[in-house]
């Protein structure tokens, strides 16, 4: 029993703390960029007018919040390793031979921060 409540309690912790590293991120990257976190302020009170609160049925329209949800994860991702895969058959990645069965890790950091394939890679761009 003393397992399972340990199991319990690390799958708990983990989940807070990879919100909570998230959300810290989100913040840091909106005061080192001004303009970002005016637009964010902005497109908010348009959207959700004189009232107090932000509404599931704002969630629609908030294109550039989602934009910077987006960023963030893609700076700052909270698992930079993506589950592993298995091959289930033999084949070539740029001249290697990979049997079947194969377990291939996917470093979804190195591909969010690939100047191939980002202009900017390391800069916040919602």
């Amino acid at each position: 029993m003393e397992n399972v409540k340990a199991i319990i309690l690390n799958m708990f912790a983990a989940g807070t703390d990879s919100t909570f590293i998230t959300l810290d991120w989100a913040m840091t990257e909106l005061l080192m960029n001004p303009k970002a976190m005016e637009s964010a302020q902005a497109e908010v009170r348009s959207v959700v007018g004189k009232r107090s609160f932000v509404s599931e049925i704002d969630l629609p329209q908030l294109n550039y919040i989602k934009a910077i949800i987006k960023e963030v994860f893609r700076l700052h991702p909270p698992d930079p390793l993506l589950i592993p895969r298995e091959s289930t058959e033999e084949i070539t990645i740029e001249g290697y031979i990979m049997p079947p069965k194969t377990r291939f890790f996917i470093n979804a950091w190195a591909i969010e921060k690939d100047p191939d394939t980002w202009e900017n890679p390391d800069v916040f761009g919602p």
